[in-house]
């Protein structure tokens, strides 16, 4: 089927003094003046130079046609999934996602293009307290709601402010239960009341679910859409996350 171009996201403010409109508009269209290959991951990944009007900026790109096939997944749907993900972090004001934009062109054509997030030169130096505990029961969240097959340790990343950001977030928002989680062992547990009152305003919110509802559909399958707001509802509503059978749920290191 004929996938449409996503609108335009919302321009509040983002990392690093830039409007996320505006970030994700060059993401989406600044030329490209280098490109290098990442060298690990299942699929292609590319960090690439911007050339964008406040200077060059380091990306990541994903192009469709790098992506390995997968039994249970559409077959190229994993960079729109990525962007996805962007959406509904965005939609509930967390920043726990890169700023991530569909790229109708590129080198190696359609693809993701996500902001490059800059990590501590030493990890061990990364605090570890309760703002970092805080933070990750929110990605847990987001998790669940995107429905989440592969949060591998590699994918959470401490920036150089302290703060978390999850990444790969391609194999996501399948109709069918596939949570794989390194925070399974918060299965049971209650979402912290923060994360749980930005949840239940937005499963509130007949109008941001309206938008989120359609810049969802330009992206994924409508099954998935429906599925993803069975979640929302389903997640407010009993405030507990869910529980994963203990290998089942465990993701898959390498």
């Amino acid at each position: 089927m004929p996938w449409p171009a996503p609108d335009p996201a919302p321009s509040d403010p983002a990392p690093g003094g830039v409007a996320a409109g505006d970030l994700e508009s060059w993401l989406a269209t600044a030329p490209i003046s280098e490109i290098g290959r990442v060298p690990w991951g299942s699929n292609a990944v590319f960090q690439v130079l911007l050339e964008t009007p406040s200077g060059p900026r380091l990306a990541i790109y994903k192009p469709a046609r790098g992506e390995r096939p997968l039994w249970d997944f559409p077959g190229r749907t994993l960079h729109r999934r990525e962007v996805a993900t962007a959406r509904v972090d965005g939609a509930l004001g967390w920043e726990l996602t890169p700023r991530t934009a569909l790229r109708p062109s590129g080198p190696l054509g359609v693809g993701s293009m996500q902001e490059f997030i800059e990590q501590p030169g030493n990890p061990e130096l990364v605090p570890r307290g309760p703002a970092l505990e805080h933070a990750l029961a929110g990605m847990a969240a987001l998790d669940v709601l995107i429905n989440n097959a592969d949060r591998k340790r590699a994918h959470l990343l401490v920036d150089p402010a302290g703060r978390l950001r999850g990444i790969d977030h391609g194999v996501t928002f399948h109709q069918e239960f596939k949570l794989r989680t390194v925070l399974l062992d918060l299965g049971g547990e209650p979402v912290p009341a923060p994360w749980l009152a930005d949840l239940r305003r937005l499963a509130a919110d007949g109008a941001r679910r309206a938008r989120l509802r359609q810049a969802l559909g330009a992206l994924l399958a409508p099954a998935e859409v429906r599925a993803f707001e069975d979640r929302l509802r389903r997640l407010a509503q009993t405030g507990v996350y869910p529980r994963l059978d203990r290998w089942y749920g465990r993701p898959f290191e390498w």
